[in-house]
Parts: structure tokens; C-alpha cells; sequence
């Protein structure tokens, strides 16, 4: 049963074409968009129309990295081929954020063979180049899939990945380092040494492997992680997760934006919630355009346009968001903080979905690329390559190296599958913001599934309240926001 038509996405699709300068394609051309975005992707409504046209833009711009290879499907980063990337232009970095995203595919395929290319010895892939951790990745892929099997099948490839990043990564006493660069963070404030980042993702992996091979080991591992990033990287001066240098073990004393990445792996003590005050901090990391990735009140941050053309030590970068807002989600779907709330996790939310235009030439139009100003809303790495001639031209058009869709979905529609069927909502969206939205065309684990909320029924004509449907029937209602409703 379709609750939601395609007109929408047909008038975006010609826009978006129109608009388009079209200058490296993967497997789908602008040509074919329009009718594969109306078989692969859900439908959404709502009152907000940025919120609307960029939801349809940001599925409009992943479809570009779609890219056949002899190993199956992948998703690429950058369209144009650039020197550091691995076998067929593919960069491990983002990642976890696309296969966020293409798990709502209904093609289900093209995430299984993503996250299989990134674990298949055969395609040299670089899985270790950036900070990555595909176990994470791989549960929750397969939670939409149902595809345990799948699973089953990687595990063995799975334990093997997290040996070698113990062999190249971990020091003696068990935590991890990384070069801030390889977390694609370079220029940070904070630079290499002992980060909230490794070291969160590699127990989030410990914990993964061990749900997934009921091994009590690698679950014992992740927790004696965990005490170590609770332990060693929570600065109780600055009330934040921060980097320490591996040579001295001294923290850098610098609230980065990378600092909340424990929430997105972790399920921490409310003790820790403190640090989300500085979210909605104009001191701390917010901006009219976004959040900044290290806080605004620190002496070394800056918005540079001399030197490398990607620096994180306070531009707006969408990866971090959707590191961010992830994290955020979780916590707010777990308890609430008296540090945090639902709208300000709403407030960022739509502050990203804002950020996504590029105005020039008095033109406004949808876009994604690599960082921008936080006070302006221009793309600082263009601009850098605009200069020189001899890069590429719009190296950084469409780039896929984080989720919008997926926030959408997950955190303000609040929909989560679990690995056993159940299927549940907890809007994050704040009560009297919106007075409805509809989330269709979720195809997961089988079944199809429809999101409803309605305020006083006005919209729809189906009742008011937030109903859950699945295989069109209604399975599960709350007369309105702030409940959890559940269903199988």
C-alpha cells in the first residue's frame, strides 16, 4: 500500500537536473535518476520545505557514487578519481555514513556488497586506510537486510580486521592512537596522539564481533575499552571527551567537535552528559551555518583560506555532524539529559539541512561538498580549488562523506529495526514544531513500513497522532509525541 505518491520527487529530480552541471557519472546518470530514485528510495513529508527538498537532493546526489566493480557495487567518496583513494577510487573514510544510508535502499544489494567489498581480501581494499569499523557498519546493515547470514559469513573477515588494527594501532596499555589525518581530521587543533575517535570505534567493534560470535571475550574487551576512554580521555576540568599526545600522555586541552564520538559507539554514564552543553554554545560549537569542529572560544580555532584546503580546526565538516548528531540521537533515544534536548538536536538538524545551498552568482541551489564556513555558508575547499588550476574541476561536488537521509529516518522520525524484527518509533522531533510529517516506502527485514504523524488528522484524513504501519495495516499508535511506539 503506497501512503505517499512520487509528484514530489519527479519535480525535484527535473530541478535538480536542471541545475546540474554534470561532469563525472557512476553507474546511474542524471538521465536515469528520476527512475531509479522512484524504485530505490522512501518518500517523505513534512511542513518544513528545506528540510523536503534537501532530503530528495542529498538521495539525488548518493545515487551519483553508486560504481559497478568486478567485487560488486561500491559507493565512492570523491566522483572525479583522486590520488589517495584505494581499488576503484573508494576511500574507507565515509563509509560508515553511506552504508547508513544505502541500507534504505530497497535494493538491498547495493549495501550487502559494499560492506562485503570492504571485507573481501580479493579487492585490495584499503579497510584499514582511515578509522572505520565495519562490524558497526555491519550490524546495522543487516538489522534493515535481515540478512543474518550475511553476517554469519563476514565474521571470520570481521575478527580478522580488528587483530590487525590491534597490530598497527593499539599500545601497551590497550588504548589506541591515530594520526589526526587518518581520521580524516587533519589540521586538527588537537592533532595525533591517543583520540576519542580510534579508540571509541575500536570498542564499538570489540562489542559488535562479540554480539555477533556470542564470544564473551571481545565483549570483556570492548568494556575494559571503554573504562580506559571513560578513565583516560574524560577531562573533568573541561567536562569532555579530549585527545591526549601519545608522547607525554598530556591531554591537548581543546574541545573538539570529535569529542562526542563516544556517544555514536558507546552507551555511556549520564555522568558524561555534561559535555552537551557546548553544542548549542555560540562559544562552543554553534554557528549560524553549522557546528564547528572545535570549539569557537579555543585560541587556536580558525577559518583559514591559506595553506591545505581542508582543515578541522573550525570549519563546518558534514562528516562530523553526522558523527554528532548520530551520537546525540542515541543518547536522546536512551534518556533525557538535563544538558540536551530534543530541540536542540532538532535546531543542529536543521541548521545542516540549511547549510546544504551554494549561493553564487545569485544563484541558490542545492549542494553538497567538503567544509564550510560556519558564519558565511561558503565551501571553503572549492573556494581553495577554484584558485588552482591545476586541481580538479569541482573535486568536491556531490561528495558523499556523510548522511543526511539516515538522521532523517533514524532520529527524527525516530524509526529503528531491531536485529530481531521489532520495529519501533520515538520521533526526536519536539512537540508543536511540526503538525505533521510522513515517512514511506521503508522496505526492511520484508516488511513495509510507513510512518505517520498527523496532529489533529487534518493532513492525511487517516486520524490523528503518530501511527506505525506495516504491510499497510496499523500496527501501533500513540495519540502523540514523545512515546515510543512498537510493533513486529
Amino acid at each position: 500500500m503506497t501512503f505517499l505518491n512520487c509528484d514530489n520527487l519527479s519535480v525535484y529530480c527535473r530541478r535538480f537536473n536542471e541545475t546540474d552541471r554534470e561532469l563525472y557519472s557512476g553507474d546511474i546518470p542524471n538521465k536515469d535518476a528520476e527512475a531509479f530514485l522512484t524504485a530505490e528510495i522512501p518518500r517523505f513529508d513534512c511542513p518544513d520545505p528545506v528540510m523536503q527538498e534537501i532530503w530528495y537532493f542529498r538521495w539525488w546526489s548518493f545515487r551519483k557514487h553508486i560504481k559497478t566493480t568486478p567485487y560488486g557495487r561500491v559507493l565512492l567518496e570523491f566522483m572525479p578519481d583522486v590520488t589517495w583513494a584505494g581499488a576503484f577510487n573508494t576511500i574507507n573514510c565515509p563509509a560508515a555514513h553511506q552504508l547508513r544510508e544505502a541500507r534504505w535502499f530497497r535494493d538491498k544489494g547495493i549495501a550487502e556488497e559494499y560492506l562485503s567489498f570492504w571485507l573481501n581480501p580479493e579487492t585490495k581494499a584499503q579497510i584499514r586506510r582511515y578509522t572505520f569499523g565495519p562490524a558497526v557498519s555491519a550490524q546495522a546493515v543487516t538489522a534493515v537486510t535481515g540478512n543474518h547470514t550475511l553476517l554469519e559469513n563476514l565474521l571470520p573477515a570481521l575478527k580478522e580486521n580488528f587483530c590487525e588494527w590491534k597490530k598497527i594501532r593499539q599500545l601497551p596499555d590497550g588504548m589506541f592512537w591515530q594520526n589526526d589525518g587518518l581520521d580524516g581530521m587533519e589540521v586538527s587543533i588537537g592533532g595525533s596522539g591517543i583520540r576519542a575517535t580510534i579508540n571509541s570505534c575500536m570498542a564499538g567493534e570489540a562489542y559488535a564481533i562479540g554480539t555477533i560470535s556470542e564470544e564473551a571475550g571481545y565483549t570483556e574487551e570492548g568494556k575494559a575499552l571503554q573504562r580506559k576512554i571513560e578513565d583516560e580521555l574524560w577531562n573533568p576540568e573541561y567536562g569532555f571527551f579530549m585527545s591526549r599526545r601519545q608522547e607525554d600522555h598530556a591531554f591537548v586541552n581543546v574541545r573538539e567537535l570529535h569529542g562526542y564520538t563516544p556517544w555514536y559507539y558507546l552507551d555511556l554514564d549520564p555522568k558524561y552528559d555534561m559535555a552537551w552543553k557546548h553544542l548549542s554554545d555560540p562559544e562552543g560549537f554553534s554557528a549560524p551555518y553549522g557546528l564547528t569542529t572545535a570549539e569557537q572560544r579555543h585560541n587556536g580555532f580558525q577559518v583559514a583560506r591559506t595553506g591545505h584546503c581542508c582543515q578541522w580546526n573550525g570549519p563546518v565538516w558534514p562528516f562530523a555532524t553526522t558523527v554528532t548528531l548520530t551520537g546525540l540521537e542515541k543518547l536522546l533515544h536512551r534518556r533525557s539529559p538535563e544538558s540536551v534536548s530534543r530541540r536542540t538536536w532538532f535546531s543542529a538538524l536543521t541548521t545542516y539541512a540549511r547549510s546544504h545551498y551554494l549561493r553564487e552568482s545569485g544563484k541558490v541551489i542545492p549542494w553538497i561538498d567538503e567544509n564550510m564556513d560556519p558564519y558565511t555558508g561558503s565551501w571553503l575547499a572549492r573556494e581553495f580549488l577554484q584558485k588552482d588550476k591545476d586541481s580538479f574541476i569541482e573535486r568536491g561536488k556531490d561528495y558523499s562523506h556523510s548522511a543526511f537521509a539516515d538522521l532523517v529516518i533514524t532520529g527524527l522520525c525516530g524509526l529503528e529495526i531491531s536485529a530481531n524484527g521489532i520495529i519501533s518509533a520515538d520521533p526526536l522531533l519536539p512537540a508543536g514544531c511540526w503538525e505533521y510529517f510522513l515517512l514511506d516506502g521503508i522496505l526492511a527485514q520484508g516488511k513495509e513500513i510507513t510512518l505517520q504523524y498527523d496532529y489533529d488528522g487534518s493532513r492525511y484524513g487517516r486520524g490523528s497522532g503518530l501511527t506505525l504501519y506495516v504491510n499497510g495495516e496499523a500496527a501501533a499508535h500513540s495519540d502523540a509525541l514523545g512515546h515510543r511506539i512498537t510493533a513486529r
